[in-house]
């Protein structure tokens, strides 16, 4: 379902059947994403939901149709529920929505009330974990990084210096993830681009 999203995607954007077809073989088949997607984590529900979101968040643009923004919320709220980092997606809406249509009330509102909404899920979510015992040992590693780094809200010189040292570790590790994932595209595409 993740790559099939993936495709329409694509073509929704003006790609060709040739580019997507090859463009969605390269996603499935990277060893990343293939690996993962016979173990029991939860990478590739992830990111199949959040490519939905998108997905749909992209035909409401070109088509204004009010279903499509739906959509992209409520794939954007499972994401959410999968994994932390679904919180992303709402917010890139709500930017989006102002940069795109700064005029558009409704369109801001609905956006805006979705963070919200996302946040309060999380929030909720979370809690209901923590009360019936059920939460992952490392649920909210990530998100407690500057608790542990600011244990008495005293910033310090040290405390400042490992929490840039732990975002750019995470930095770098996305982009290490980006980069592979995108790799074989760029070197297919390269040749034509070093001509144009």
């Amino acid at each position: 379902l993740g790559l099939a999203a993936c495709a329409m995607l694509l073509q929704q954007l003006g790609c060709d059947r040739r580019r997507t077809m090859f463009a969605t073989i390269v996603f499935g088949f990277n060893p990343i994403y293939f690996v993962l997607s016979l173990t029991f984590m939860s990478d590739i529900t992830f990111t199949a939901t959040s490519v939905f979101s998108i997905l749909f968040f992209s035909r409401y643009l070109l088509e204004r149709r009010m279903g499509s923004l739906l959509a992209a919320m409520f794939f954007g709220l499972w994401a959410t529920s999968i994994r932390q980092p679904g919180m992303f997606l709402p917010i890139a809406m709500f930017l989006t929505a102002i940069a795109v249509a700064p005029r558009r009330r409704g369109l801001l509102l609905m956006t805006g009330a979705n963070v919200i909404v996302n946040w309060g899920f999380l929030k909720g979510l979370n809690a209901w974990m923590i009360a019936h015992h059920t939460l992952p040992a490392v649920y909210l590693d990530s998100v407690n990084l500057f608790g542990r780094l600011l244990p008495d809200a005293h910033i310090t010189a040290h405390a400042v210096v490992q929490l840039a040292g732990q975002m750019f570790w995470y930095f770098r590790g996305a982009l290490e993830f980006v980069g592979w994932s995108v790799f074989p595209l760029v070197a297919w595409r390269l040749p034509s681009m070093v001509r144009d």
